[in-house]
């Protein structure tokens, strides 16, 4: 059986065989045997323990080592198991033949092994590329073992949004950087599905005002989060009036009196009637929107008065409508 996996095993079947004398001597003239014999193979397939151990015992031959990777059929499990005791005295050798790893895809796509490269060398432009080719695989792949400084080192690593998006149900406000964020960015983050409703909410909240966009600000009454006047005021500047009034009655607890005076400046008939502070009628329709501002009005004193009253519809289907009658308080 060994005999038969010779060449393409040229390592894995002295090792296998227990000859001492045979393995002796590969040994002791390891670098030409690699060279002489396993490379001038058309194709090589040493078990990944084999491998993992010729490229320990030629941590000082690097490029022989680059070669080696590149012949070898097999796939390493674990980053830490290949040169890892080596980081200390051959750090540029070690990230070479990680590199190596990456770029001949031959290393497992999987956070705990882009993780222990990130923790000695970041963001290169090899584990890049390798990233953004691997998403499907990192898809499956878990991410227990990353902590908060490499999520914030991906999120504002310029990265596809299909690899953030694998990452967005760990990813909080806090991990995204102020220079990170564009009106493209916040939309593909706040609509992505795997976004949680908190982080919606904190990105709505931080970074709304400046990066409003159409879509954000339709999606408004639909998600109901929680915003500021100033999310509120961007995103009025998008709608029609009809959103408008929507937007209005869902944030109206967060607006006082001189909020509403410029929402209603903004907008057609019958709300433009509330715009004059001085005492006089406003009728508007009976509505679940419609009520739930003029309730607001009513709470903080804009109107001093609310009332029902029936009116006959001109329309022959619609018969008796209800119409809310407000009186608008003065001011001085």
């Amino acid at each position: 059986l060994l005999a038969k996996d010779f060449p393409a095993k040229s390592y894995t079947v002295v090792r296998k065989a227990g000859y001492a004398p045979l393995v002796d001597r590969v040994h002791d003239n390891l670098i030409f045997y690699v060279k002489e014999v396993m490379l001038q193979q058309e194709h090589l397939a040493d078990d990944e323990a084999d491998v993992l151990a010729l490229l320990d015992q030629l941590i000082e031959e690097v490029d022989l080592c680059r070669s080696l990777i590149d012949k070898e059929t097999f796939r390493v499990s674990k980053l830490r198991d290949c040169c890892y005791v080596h980081l200390p005295n051959y750090e540029e050798d070690v990230r070479r033949i990680w590199d190596a790893l990456l770029s001949t895809k031959k290393l497992a796509a999987t956070w705990e092994n882009i993780y222990a490269y990130w923790v000695q060398f970041h963001i290169t432009q090899e584990l890049r590329t390798f990233i953004e080719a691997r998403g499907d695989s990192l898809r499956e792949s878990s991410t227990e073992c990353l902590d908060e400084d490499f999520i914030r080192a991906l999120v504002n690593g310029g990265f596809d949004m299909s690899i953030l998006r694998i990452l967005l149900p760990l990813v909080r406000e806090e991990h995204i950087n102020a220079n990170t964020v564009t009106e493209d960015f916040l939309e593909r983050i706040f609509f992505a599905p795997e976004s949680r409703p908190t982080l919606r909410g904190e990105l709505l909240q931080k970074y709304g005002e400046k990066y409003m966009t159409e879509r954000l600000a339709k999606s408004l009454c639909r998600l109901q989060l929680p915003i500021t006047k100033d999310v509120f005021f961007a995103a009025w500047r998008y709608l029609d009036n009809s959103e408008r009034v929507n937007l209005a009655a869902v944030y109206a607890d967060i607006l006082q009196g001189d909020d509403f005076e410029a929402c209603f400046s903004d907008m057609g008939q019958p709300y433009h009637d509330f715009v004059p502070r001085t005492r006089h009628k406003v009728r508007i329709p009976k509505t679940d929107t419609n009520e739930k501002i003029v309730k607001r009005l009513e709470d903080i004193d804009y109107i001093t008065s609310l009332t029902e009253e029936a009116i006959v519809s001109t329309k022959q289907d619609r018969g008796e409508e209800t119409a809310l009658v407000c009186w608008v308080k003065a001011v001085p």
